[in-house]
């Protein structure tokens, strides 16, 4: 049987943590093209202490990923912890449109969207599965339209990342486009959909 790995000593954890954090600002910059080295330097760490935390570069975007949905998860959590559904919800949905907001420049320059990872993180695994909890009890509740699904909700936080980066239209306003959508949801009185494929 594996032994699960040994905790990270304090300093070792402070250096993953600041790469990790560097990492992310030094991919938004430079996409995945971004040199090692670079992140290195941004994080005050050589680049050894780089490497003996993640091997490659591959690695590394994995992990900054993770990091997103882990810490998403916290806030997904305590929202699923607020008994009121109508206020679980909403509270679920606005900590996700935060955080799609700010990582928005970070997932274009990834060239890919935090939803769809070419291998799910664990952190989003449980994030959908609160997801779908939320959904469900607010619907039951008769707070939610009851014609949506859980899957209905990453296009519209795509929406939210266009919005938060996108000058010309909607001069980052996105926390404006974040209540619309966050009414379309929960109006009482809703148009019929178009079925989902």
């Amino acid at each position: 049987m594996n032994k699960a790995p040994a905790p990270l000593r304090a300093d070792a954890r402070r250096n993953r943590e600041r790469i990790l954090v560097a990492a992310a600002e030094v991919f938004s910059e430079c996409g995945v093209d971004a040199q090692m080295t670079d992140i290195a330097a941004r994080a005050e760490v050589g680049i050894g202490t780089l490497y003996r935390h993640f091997s490659t570069k591959e690695e590394l975007i994995y992990s900054v990923v993770n990091a997103w949905f882990e810490d998403l998860l916290i806030a997904t959590e305590e929202a699923a912890r607020i008994a009121d559904p109508a206020v679980s919800f909403r509270q679920f949905f606005e900590a996700m449109c935060l955080r799609v907001a700010n990582a928005a420049t970070l997932a274009r320059a990834l060239h890919t969207p935090f939803t769809t990872m070419p291998r799910p993180v664990p952190a989003e695994r449980r994030v959908v599965e609160i997801m779908c909890e939320l959904v469900d009890r607010a619907q039951v509740a008769g707070t939610l339209r009851r014609d949506i699904v859980a899957q209905d909700l990453p296009p519209l936080l795509a929406t939210i990342a266009e919005a938060s980066h996108d000058d010309f239209y909607a001069h980052r306003n996105w926390q404006r486009y974040m209540e619309l959508i966050l009414d379309g949801l929960c109006t009482p009185t809703p148009s019929e959909l178009t079925p989902r494929d």
